[in-house]
């Protein structure tokens, strides 16, 4: 396979085949079949793109998150790093898509994406886990970091309302937050489902204690 660029800079992939040029026994030389590979290559990294991440915002999917998610903790856990799990659900969207209309919503969603991204590490995951929930992995994170990333993001969601043609709205969400250090004291690994089930539940309490507020996971929410 064969890289060249055009005029824009854009890039172009061929594959080149040679074959021998004979009559009889004699060879005459060779012959090059050189054909564009570009459409399909960039057809194939479209389909991969598709695969792992959501369409709308760019954030990853559930599917790709989860399965990140299960080879980051076990890479935390090989070499006895926190791991920092922090899931959240937006308070107010779907008033937001009722009044506002669904392209609002959209903007909204693409939003709070972008925001999330300039206050997370490049080795950190965000996903739209579904609808307006989103959810982040933090390798190498213990509880205490793991609120503070969560208290930031918090931040940068109320900081400036989100203003989409001639409509503004005022976003903010809840946040359950659970991590696990992977030290000597761990008798159990714990499973990315488990700590899912935690994040679940410690948002499920931000929720029920009034919305736009941060739960970490505790055994007193079982």
């Amino acid at each position: 396979m064969y890289t060249g660029y055009d005029i824009h800079n854009t890039p172009h992939f061929y594959k080149a085949r040679i074959f021998p040029v004979s009559h009889d026994i004699e060879q005459y030389g060779y012959a090059v079949l050189v054909s564009d590979e570009t459409i399909q290559r960039q057809l194939i990294q479209k389909l991969e793109t598709q695969a792992t991440v959501d369409e709308l915002t760019q954030a990853l999917n559930r599917r790709s998150f989860i399965d990140f998610g299960f080879r980051e903790l076990d890479r935390c856990r090989i070499n006895k790093q926190p791991f920092g799990l922090i899931i959240i659900d937006l308070d107010n969207f779907k008033e937001i898509n009722d009044t506002m209309g669904h392209l609002m919503g959209d903007f909204v969603l693409k939003t709070v994406v972008k925001r999330f991204m300039q206050e997370l590490r490049t080795i950190d995951l965000l996903a739209r886990y579904g609808g307006d929930e989103f959810a982040v992995i933090l390798p190498g994170s213990n509880i205490n970091n793991t609120l503070k990333v969560a208290g930031r993001l918090r931040q940068v969601l109320r900081k400036d309302p989100v203003k989409f043609d001639d409509k503004t709205a005022h976003i903010a969400a809840s946040f359950g937050v659970t991590a696990i250090n992977h030290d000597d004291t761990i008798q159990e690994p714990v499973s990315l489902i488990e700590l899912f089930k935690q994040a679940d539940k410690a948002l499920y309490a931000a929720k029920e204690k009034g919305k736009d507020i941060i739960m970490a996971y505790s055994e007193n929410l079982e």
